[in-house]
This record gives C-alpha cells, sequence and structure tokens, in this order.
C-alpha cells in the first residue's frame, strides 16, 4: 500500500511539473491552486485504478471549481452513480451550463430522473440529446437512446411511435430489440403479450439467454391472479435451467405462498419496471465484455428505477469481485443473502471467497462452518460447496465425509455423481490410499468416460506409481484430443513419454507445457528431466534451479531438485 501511495505521489510530481501547467493553461482561463489541481488528478488516477470509494475523496474537493471541464464531470458523476449517490450527482448536474457541455451521461442521468418524475416530454429531450452525441463508437452507445425514446412514447402513450423507435436500432441488437417489443406489448397490455413472453423465451440465440423471462411472464400471470399458469411457467423453466437462482426463488416462493415478493420485483404495468430492465440488459452486456465499471453505472440506474428488483444485485456483487472491490462486494452478498433461501448459499459462498482472497483460505472455511450451521437441512449442492472448500484447505478427511453423503442423496443419472466421485477420488489419492482413490476415479469414468480432467487425473496418479504405463498414456492421448492446449495435460502426457523413454517426444511435450506455464514448478522439474536424459546437462541444471526458486514451488519437488543438482536422474 505504501509503495502504491509513492508511486502515485512521483506521479502527481510530474504531473504538476510538466503536465498540469499546460494542460489548465489551454483549457480554462481561470487560476486553480496546485492543492485544486492534484486533488483532481489524484482523483482521476483513483477513477482510472476503478477505486470509487478513494477517488471520490479527491473529486469532491474540486466539484464546486471544475464544472466547466467535460472530463472532470464524466469521471465525477460516474463515480457518485458508481457509489449509488443519485441526489448528488442530479445536484451536481444542475450547476453544469448544459449549453456549453453536452456530454451523453449528463442527457442520459437528467432524462433518467424527468422519466422517474413521469416528464416524459422533459425526458425525451434528454434522450435526443443523447443521439447528438457523435464522439463515441461503442454500439450500445450509439442505439440506447432510440430505445428511452421508445419508453417515453410508452409513457405519453403514443403507441405507434414506441414500437418505430425500437425498429430504428440496428440489426446488430436484434435479441435486445426482441425483448424491447416483447415488454413494450405487456406495457400496453397488448392481447399478444403472453405470446410474445413465450416466442421470447422459446428464441433460439447462441448468443442470448431468454431464461431469465420466464420469471417476468410467471409475473404477469400472477398480477392476473392466475397462479397456476405461473407455477407451469417456473417449474418448465426450472427443468430447463436447473441452476438458474431467480427461478428457483421464485418457486420457492410460490410454493411458501409469497406470491406478492415476486410480483413487487417486475410489474409491465409499472414502467419505470421496463426501463429498469433496459438499463439491466445493458449492464449485462457490458459485464460479459468485461467492462465491469460501466456495467455497474448502468447497473445502478436499472436499480433507482426498480429498487423492488433486488436479485439483479448479484451482478452487480460479481462485478465488484472481478474489480477486486472486495469490501463492497461482501456488502452487497450481506444483502442477497437475505432475499431467499435460495439465494443464501450463494451470497454465503461468494463471501468466502471474499474472506479467501482478503484473508486466507484457513478463515474463509471457518466463515463458511460457522454459516453453514445455520442451515437446518442444507442439500447436496450446499454439501458439495462445502466438501470443495475442504479439498482445497487440504482438510481431505471432512472433504470425504461429505462427498460420502452427497453420493447417499444422489443417484448415478444426477449431473453431479461423476464430480463428486472424481472429487473424492482425488481426496482418497492425497491421502495415499490409492485403492480407494482409484475404485472412484474409475466410476467417474464410467458415469463420464469423455471427462479429460478426471482422464488425465487418473492416468497421471499411475505415471507416479509407474504402474498401467502404456494404459496410462492411452487414456492421456484420449484427454489431449478431447481438451486441446491444456498445458497439464500435455505435461502429463511428455512425462508418459518420458517413463517409456522416448525422449524426443517427451522433450516436445514437456516444451510446449513449459511455454504454455512457465510457473509451474512440476512442470519445469519434468522438462528439467528429460533434457537430463538427452545429455543436455547444462540445460537440465538450469531448468531445475529454475524450478526451484519459483516462489509457488512444493516442498517435495525442491527436495527432488536438490538430489538432482548434485547427483542428476537417478533411475
Amino acid at each position: 500500500m505504501i509503495a502504491n501511495t509513492f508511486k502515485i505521489v512521483i506521479c502527481l510530481f510530474f504531473l504538476n511539473i510538466y503536465i498540469i501547467p499546460e494542460t489548465f493553461a489551454k483549457i480554462n482561463k481561470f487560476y486553480h491552486s496546485k492543492d485544486e489541481i492534484s486533488n483532481y488528478f489524484l482523483g482521476s488516477i483513483l477513477f482510472d485504478a476503478k477505486k470509487p470509494n478513494d477517488a471520490i475523496i479527491y473529486l469532491d474537493k474540486v466539484n464546486n471549481n471544475m464544472t466547466n471541464y467535460s472530463l472532470f464531470n464524466q469521471k465525477y458523476v460516474e463515480t457518485l452513480i458508481n457509489l449509488k449517490k443519485f441526489n448528488k450527482a442530479f445536484s451536481h448536474l444542475k450547476k453544469v451550463d448544459n449549453e456549453k457541455l453536452n456530454f451523453y451521461e449528463f442527457n442520459l442521468l437528467l432524462g433518467v430522473q424527468a422519466f422517474k418524475n413521469k416528464n416524459f416530454n422533459l425526458a425525451k429531450k434528454y434522450f435526443k440529446k443523447m443521439g447528438q452525441e457523435k464522439t463515441y463508437t461503442d454500439l450500445l452507445q450509439m442505439n440506447l437512446d432510440l430505445f428511452l425514446l421508445s419508453w417515453t412514447f410508452v409513457g405519453l402513450n403514443n403507441e405507434e411511435m414506441a414500437y418505430k423507435m425500437i425498429n430504428y436500432s440496428g440489426d446488430e441488437l436484434k435479441s435486445l430489440k426482441l425483448i424491447q417489443n416483447t415488454l413494450v406489448d405487456c406495457a400496453f397490455n397488448s392481447e399478444n403479450k403472453i405470446k410474445s413472453f413465450n416466442s421470447l423465451i422459446g428464441s433460439k440465440s447462441t448468443a442470448s439467454d431468454f431464461s431469465r423471462y420466464n420469471f417476468f411472464l410467471a409475473s404477469v400471470f400472477l398480477h392476473n391472479d392466475d397462479v397456476n399458469s405461473a407455477k407451469k411457467t417456473l417449474i418448465l423453466a426450472k427443468e430447463k435451467n436447473p441452476n438458474n437462482l431467480l427461478i428457483n426463488q421464485a418457486l420457492e416462493d410460490l410454493k411458501n405462498e409469497k406470491k406478492s415478493k415476486i410480483k413487487n420485483k417486475y410489474n409491465c404495468q409499472n414502467i419505470d419496471h421496463n426501463i429498469a430492465e433496459l438499463f439491466y440488459i445493458v449492464s449485462n452486456i457490458y459485464s460479459s465484455e468485461e467492462n465491469y465499471t460501466k456495467s455497474n453505472f448502468y447497473l445502478n440506474i436499472s436499480q433507482y428505477l426498480n429498487p423492488n428488483f433486488d436479485s439483479n444485485k448479484t451482478l452487480l456483487a460479481e462485478n465488484l469481485m472481478l474489480l477486486e472491490q472486495y469490501d463492497s462486494a461482501f456488502k452487497e452478498y450481506s444483502h442477497i443473502k437475505n432475499i431467499g433461501n435460495k439465494y443464501f448459499w450463494h451470497a454465503i459462498k461468494n463471501k468466502a471467497f471474499i474472506v479467501e482472497e482478503t484473508k486466507s483460505l484457513e478463515k474463509s472455511i471457518i466463515f463458511l462452518e460457522k454459516e453453514f450451521k445455520n442451515i437446518s437441512e442444507p442439500g447436496y449442492k450446499i454439501l458439495y460447496d462445502l466438501a470443495n472448500f475442504y479439498r482445497a484447505g487440504e482438510q481431505y478427511e471432512s472433504a470425504i465425509e461429505l462427498y460420502t453423503k452427497i453420493l447417499k442423496l444422489v443417484d448415478d443419472n444426477n449431473s453431479i455423481t461423476s464430480q463428486v466421485y472424481f472429487k473424492r477420488g482425488s481426496c482418497y489419492e492425497q491421502l495415499k490410499k490409492h485403492d480407494l482413490a482409484d475404485k472412484d476415479l474409475k466410476k467417474s469414468l464410467t458415469l463420464s468416460p469423455d471427462s479429460a480432467y478426471v482422464l488425465n487425473y487418473l492416468a497421471y496418479s499411475w505415471l507416479e506409481r509407474r504402474i498401467n504405463i502404456e494404459e496410462s498414456i492411452d487414456m492421456l492421448e484420449k484427454a489431449n484430443k478431447l481438451k486441446k492446449n491444456d498445458p497439464y495435460i500435455i505435461d502429463s502426457l511428455g512425462w508418459g513419454m518420458y517413463l517409456i523413454k522416448e525422449y524426443q517426444k517427451a522433450e516436445k511435450l514437456l516444451r510446449e507445457a513449459v511455454e504454455m506455464v512457465p510457473q509451474e514448478a512440476v512442470v519445469i522439474d519434468h522438462y528439467g528431466d528429460v533434457l537430463w536424459k538427452m545429455n543436455r546437462n547444462l540445460q537440465a541444471i538450469y531448468s531445475w534451479k529454475y524450478a526451484y526458486n519459483l516462489k509457488d514451488a512444493d516442498e517435495n519437488v525442491k527436495n527432488s531438485i536438490r538430489k538432482k543438482l548434485i547427483f542428476g536422474v537417478q533411475d
């Protein structure tokens, strides 16, 4: 932390001396103190580093004197939105001279505010001005104004223009247009609204997953007091998407006669809920493109328009984790766990990952065990997650106990069963209980014969024990075809070739693996062994020394290398 702060201070020093005076001389006739300039640039650096909680401290200090700068306004407003400070963002925008600074976010946010206040003509004015901004090349930004304008026409009860605006957008956004047309059908209470939702849900697209809209359709049925159709919709959706949290929670709520929870999340007669969904979709698209900051910007707008759709916070929390904003992500998951039973464990599991990242795996397991005690009847999926944490923490006996419990709850047809046998087998293997390990790993392959990683694990285990070598190589060649360019499978296959003294083939494979994972000590150690056998002793010694000095090198590997550095490879 001290080192990073020092880098920022040095950076600011050079900015103050060489860049800042020239930059501000060009863009502003007014004088700014060095403190103001330093605060602005420090805030900008932290903004670019995706640290909104830190950036706002410095940007706040200069917001009264820099409203004439478009770049400052964009960064300041985006930071406020990502911190969910909407009132403060709107207050700041009121101070900005709209005639001089006609920037995209300005018109977007004031349009959203006007829309929420049901001033659809004013919203339309701002959204139109968004479309006049020509400095962006982003496909979504180029078309977002059209979708937003469509909803202003819905608000103005102009059905013809509402549909026309959607269809003005480019064909590249075909899926988004399909969703918007369906929601507009529902907003106008069209006779075709149920048909539209069913067509949307049944649409086949490799780029889009429309399963979410089963929940929307169920909500429409519930608003029409058709509980049976809602239940049928959700049951069919679960069969196709068994791990969908939104669907599973809705089914549980319906079972517990909490249909109001579903109805409150989405009501297609509430125009704010529909435009909120538009912003959620935009957020999802940016997240899939790994633009997590922009994704959160639009997701927070979605939440502002429809705070009842708390399930959407899962995307926000995931984005924050990927941005390594762990404190903020932890807080979001603390809210998410209260949505319902189906969300509870999802939130707890992710909080445990955060504890692992910020503290240690050991503390993560302690945290998870504490929360686990609060679950009266944990299902096999929860047991599986906890077992995996034990396995990662090398608590193999505890993991085996849970995997064994799971196998009593599921049959061979369950999609999870082969993985349970694989992971229990790997635990037995770590404990040197090879007969039990082989039995489980073979069972896993019986259930999933094309599982490349199980093939690799069992074959490599045999190679290490110098048994079934020919069979192992056959299995590894199959795994290599199933998972091309996997460095660990290539390493295993190379090691198999080494053991049958096919050194030329082994060297080629192991060199390929080393090039793919140059920080993997075991792979480099293997490469050193084959170099030694090919009488390239100096290269072998260099490889061993390199592997020995790697930060994550296992102690067993180091012990082996120590001997080889003295005696070479001893068969």
